[in-house]
C-alpha cells in the first residue's frame, strides 16, 4: 500500500465518487465477534453458576465450528441441566449482545480505508444485526472517523434489513451521488447485493474462506455481484482500479 490512490481532481475510472463497506465479515470476520461473545457468555457462567469458564467455552466454540446457528444456548442448558433455574436462553443472548467486544480491523484494512479517505472518496457503510450488538462492534473496531453515514439499518427496524433498499437510497440522498458512481463491498450473496444492483451501483463481494457466507452462492443474477475478489489484497487492487485517474487506468 505504498501508492496513495491519486483522484486527478476527481476524475475516476466509472465515475466513482463513493464506496460503502458491509461490517459483519467484510471489515473484519465475524467469527472474531462469536468468539469474544462466547468468551463473555462464559465468563458469566463461570461467576453466576460456578460452571467453568474454560469448559462452558469450549462447548460453545464447538458448537459453532460444527455449523450450529441459531440454538447455541439452549443446547448448552441441555448439556448442562445443573444451570436449570440459574439462566436462560434469553439472558445469555442479552449477555452475549451487551459485551464488549474484543475484535479488530486487519492493519491492511486500516490502510485501505486511510488511503481512500485521502483519495477524497466518501466512504460509508450499511450493517445489519442487532442494534446494541452493532454499535458496540462499530466502536470496538474505531470506525467512527472514517464512514458518514454509517447505517446501522436495524435503528429503522428489522423490516429495513438488506436486501431492503432503504439504506441505499439514503447514501445516494446524503452524498447526492447517482448510482454508478457508488460501489458496494460486501460478502453476503443473499442478501447483500440485491438492492444495490437493482439500483445501478457497482457491487464487490470479498469472498474468504473463514467467512460464514464463503459457501453461499447467489441464488439468482439479480443476487450476484459484479466482481468477486478472494484476498484482500485483491480487494486493495480492485478499490485502486475504481479510483485510479484515466489516465493512470492506460499505463
Amino acid at each position: 500500500m505504498s501508492d496513495a490512490i491519486n483522484t486527478g481532481g476527481g476524475a475516476v475510472i466509472n465515475g466513482v465518487r463513493g464506496i460503502v463497506f458491509d461490517m459483519d465479515d467484510t471489515l473484519y470476520l465475524e467469527r472474531d465477534y462469536v468468539r469474544s461473545g462466547f468468551q463473555a457468555v462464559a465468563a458469566s457462567l463461570s461467576e453466576q453458576c460456578g460452571l467453568s469458564r474454560n469448559e462452558a467455552f469450549e462447548f460453545l466454540w464447538g458448537l459453532f465450528e460444527l455449523g450450529v446457528r441459531g440454538d447455541t444456548f439452549n443446547r448448552l442448558l441441555i448439556a448442562y441441566p445443573q444451570l436449570a433455574g440459574t439462566c436462560s436462553p434469553p439472558e445469555l443472548i442479552d449477555i452475549y449482545r451487551a459485551h464488549v467486544p474484543s475484535i479488530s480491523l486487519a492493519p491492511e484494512i486500516f490502510q485501505l480505508l486511510d488511503e481512500l479517505r485521502e483519495s477524497g472518496l466518501k466512504l460509508g457503510l450499511i450493517s445489519d444485526g442487532p442494534l446494541a450488538s452493532q454499535r458496540a462492534k462499530y466502536q470496538a473496531l474505531k470506525l467512527e472517523s472514517y464512514f458518514d453515514p454509517a447505517l446501522l439499518t436495524d435503528e429503522w427496524g428489522r423490516e429495513f434489513w438488506k436486501p431492503h433498499p432503504r439504506a441505499f437510497k439514503s447514501v445516494m440522498e446524503a452524498w447526492d451521488m447517482l448510482p454508478h458512481e457508488l460501489v458496494y463491498i460486501a460478502d453476503n450473496p443473499i442478501k447483500d447485493f440485491l438492492a444495490p444492483k437493482r439500483l445501478g451501483w457497482h457491487t464487490v463481494r470479498l469472498r474468504l474462506t473463514p467467512q460464514q457466507s464463503f459457501v453461499q452462492a447467489p441464488a439468482s443474477s439479480d443476487h450476484a455481484p459484479d466482481r468477486e475478489v478472494s484476498s484482500i489484497t485483491e480487494l486493495i487492487a480492485t478499490c485502486r482500479e475504481f479510483c485510479a485517474p484515466p489516465a493512470a487506468a492506460h499505463t
